[in-house]
Formats: structure tokens, C-alpha cells, sequence
């Protein structure tokens, strides 16, 4: 199936949706320094570029910097990293996806716990990832909790296009859809 790459798109203050109409990756800017989410596929390296403009960043020979150490983190810790994220440990997808809280943007990075376009249907809106791809369909539904109260004005997603219709209407959607 083609895909559309789409083109760096501002969603809020510090944070660039990358990638292609199905697949998504993220920017996170603050302080001058960049923070990458959920790099993508190779092929998508050229948009880096584009993404960095948009924040203001003019690319050097010497980006991106190969990582040094590889730390983990734990559910509800804030990350010391461009963009501050707040941890929420949300099982389901798999046993360690989390979600990334921006609570200063308004953004949820939802990842896999959801997604607004069914990668194997095409559906669209607010839904569980299908089941073939999930650890676990009880958990996913479980970790909706997690964010079903959070006043987040933009959920992004690992696959489809952003949501902002709030955290609890995306968590009822889903629900309602259940597990495909």
C-alpha cells in the first residue's frame, strides 16, 4: 500500500509531526535542543531536515549525534530531554509502551495505545490498534485510564492524523469501537 509522505507540520509549540499519512514520527524542540520520538524508517530521513527548519534549526555536518549511554525510565517520571515528557506507562500494545505527556503544549504522544487510522482497515478516528499488532487487548483497554482524564488538547498517534477532540471523547470512541 503507498502512503503520502506528509510535510513537517507545527501542532503546538515545540512539537513537528513527520512522516507519511499512515506512519508518524515526532520533533520535540525546547531550549534549542531537538528530541526525537518514534524515529521512524529509515527512508523517512530526509524529512529531518524540513523538520528541524520548521523549529528554527539549521542542519549541520555533524547531526544527528550518535546516542552514547541508554538509560530507561519508569511510569510518571518526567525525562530530563527536550520537551520534558511525563512518562505514563500504558501496557497493552506491548508490555513496556509507554505514552508521552507535553502538559505545557496540551499534547499526548498516544503512540500505539491508540491510533486514528487503522493501519489494516484504513478506519479512521480515535480506536485501539488492531488486535493482531497488541500484547494484550484487556491491558490496552485498561491503560486508556491513564489518559482518559488528561487535559490534553492534541493526541498524537503512531498511525493516523492528530486528534483534538480531547483525551475522554477519544477514550469513549475507542472504547466504543472496542478491539479489532
Amino acid at each position: 500500500m503507498f502512503t503520502r509522505v506528509t510535510e513537517p507540520t507545527l501542532l503546538a509549540d515545540g512539537v513537528v509531526r513527520l512522516g507519511t499519512e499512515l506512519v508518524n514520527w515526532y520533533l520535540l524542540e525546547d531550549g534549542g535542543r531537538v528530541t526525537i520520538v518514534d524515529a521512524g524508517a529509515p527512508s523517512y530521513r530526509p524529512q529531518l531536515e524540513r523538520g528541524l527548519a520548521l523549529l528554527g534549526h539549521l542542519v549541520t555536518a555533524g547531526m544527528p549525534k550518535k546516542l552514547a549511554i541508554v538509560t530507561t525510565f519508569g511510569d510518571g517520571e518526567t525525562l530530563d530531554v527536550p520537551g520534558r515528557p511525563r512518562v505514563l506507562h500504558t501496557p497493552g500494545h506491548t508490555a513496556g509502551h509507554v505514552c508521552f505527556w507535553l502538559e505545557s503544549q496540551g499534547v499526548l504522544i498516544a503512540g500505539d495505545l491508540l491510533c486514528s487510522r487503522n493501519p489494516l482497515t484504513g478506519a479512521r478516528g480515535p480506536q485501539l490498534m488492531p488486535s493482531p499488532f497488541n500484547a494484550s487487548n484487556a491491558e490496552l483497554l485498561d491503560s486508556l485510564a491513564k489518559i482518559e482524564q488528561l487535559a490534553a488538547e492534541t493526541i498524537v498517534f503512531g498511525h493516523g492524523e492528530p486528534w483534538t477532540g480531547g483525551a475522554a471523547e477519544a477514550v469513549r470512541l475507542a472504547r466504543a469501537t472496542g478491539p479489532t
